[in-house]
């Protein structure tokens, strides 16, 4: 990770938050090196992690509860499992979402907590300190 004043802005729109932060992960601009703060439109807020772990909590949140984008976990609440679909498979979604997860808890933020345990592995080494999701 960069140093705090090598962040890079991100802002959301709260209306739309789970499209925003999935639609950085996804773009050809985004570097796992640089931290990112986070600006909700319309509120008054400095992010010192909390705003970050706010929307990332709440983004997770929707993702899981299939909201925005649909059609993705099935189960339970915190036993949820993927689903499998060639459009979500196509555009790379795991892939995405295990980058929003990684760099989450790389800053400090949530992790995705709401899947089954038998299908996810972290973890973190305070010597090296790296972060890795397998899902």
């Amino acid at each position: 990770m960069l140093p705090r004043g090598m962040r890079e802005k991100l802002k959301i729109d709260p209306e739309d938050q789970d499209m925003d932060v999935y639609s950085y992960y996804k773009s050809a601009d985004f570097d796992a090196v640089v931290p990112i703060s986070e600006f909700v439109k319309d509120q008054l807020a400095v992010d010192a992690v909390g705003v970050l772990r706010q929307v990332f909590g709440e983004v997770f949140m929707l993702l899981c509860n299939n909201e925005g984008i649909k059609h993705i976990f099935t189960g339970e609440p915190y036993r949820k499992v993927p689903v499998f679909s060639s459009e979500l498979v196509v555009n790379g979604f795991f892939e995405i979402l295990g980058k929003m997860i990684s760099h989450s808890l790389e800053q400090g933020g949530p992790g995705f907590h709401y899947l089954s345990p038998s299908i996810y592995w972290y973890h973190h080494s305070s010597l090296s300190s790296t972060t890795a999701v397998q899902i």
